[in-house]
């Protein structure tokens, strides 16, 4: 599973603005006008790892949550949607962080590990772990 940034502009204690990237990839969300001074709710979830072919499934992506960050009209904000992860053996990889950055500081989940290999014969090793959240 790909990764998912929701963001939520806020003004007055009500939401006033939502935004929601699903596709993997690096977008630039510029602050619309009209919202300043306003702050943001952030919700990241990073990309579900890799299972193995002979085991485990890949761990599920951590999820980050920012509330109330400050931002105003016209600020850029940097907005990365994690990758899954690709299924394998021995190539299982984890899956992609997902986060925002703004002001040169980063908020996010990261990506799942991927799944383990387990011995024969019946080849069932651990699911991978998941991601971690907060910061980045």
């Amino acid at each position: 599973m790909a990764g998912t940034q929701q963001i939520l502009f806020t003004g007055d204690h009500k939401t006033v603005f939502e935004k929601v990237y699903e596709d993997p990839g690096t977008y630039t969300f510029v602050v619309p006008g009209g919202l300043n001074p306003a702050t943001i709710t952030m919700i990241a979830v990073g990309g579900g790892g890799g299972g193995h072919n002979n085991g485990g499934g890949g761990g599920g992506g951590g999820i980050g949550y920012k509330n109330g960050l400050s931002v105003s009209a016209g600020d850029n904000i940097t907005v990365v949607v994690g990758t899954p992860g690709l299924k394998g053996s021995p190539n299982r990889s984890p899956g992609g962080d997902s986060y925002i950055t703004h002001s040169g500081t980063s908020y996010g989940g990261k990506g799942g590990e991927g799944g383990a290999r387990g011995a024969g014969p019946s080849y069932g090793g651990d699911g991978g772990d998941g991601g971690d959240g907060g910061t980045t």
